[in-house]
């Protein structure tokens, strides 16, 4: 049973996360949910959040907590992970953060060509049909 000073978070893979209300206060999904509830929940599922983005969610609280955000990296992710962490980032509404990744990405991708951005972060192909045949750039 969870502590009564801990919330309990139910990821989309079944790992079950007891963390601190400032963390959740920042969770403006997850507080939605508690408002909306009736009775009291003991487990909040989160949908769109596997347990790796959670454990960076509660890393970079436990940095910004520390004044130590600049220390949190992303440079493990590739590209399909990082899009996966924007997503679960935004379903949760915790806007620090997203503005946070958003500025990684976009030092991540500063001075790229516009055809890199698009074939490594938006997987956009564009494809030609030139004399009988497909070419992809």
């Amino acid at each position: 049973m969870a502590s009564p000073n801990l919330i309990s978070l139910k990821t989309s893979d079944g790992t079950i996360f007891e963390v601190d209300p400032s963390l959740v206060k920042t969770m403006k999904t997850v507080q939605a949910i508690i408002g909306e509830a009736d009775a009291d929940i003991s487990i909040i599922p989160i949908h769109n959040v596997f347990s790796h983005h959670m454990n960076m969610i509660i890393k970079y609280h436990n940095l910004s907590i520390a004044g130590k955000v600049k220390e949190f990296s992303i440079e493990k992710l590739d590209n399909e992970d990082l899009k996966e962490f924007l997503i679960a980032v935004n379903y949760l509404n915790m806007e620090d953060l997203f503005e946070f990744l958003t500025q990684l990405v976009a030092d991540r991708i500063e001075k790229r060509s516009v055809g890199y951005v698009m074939r490594k972060y938006f997987f956009y192909v564009r494809k030609y049909f030139l004399l009988g045949k497909y070419f992809a750039c």
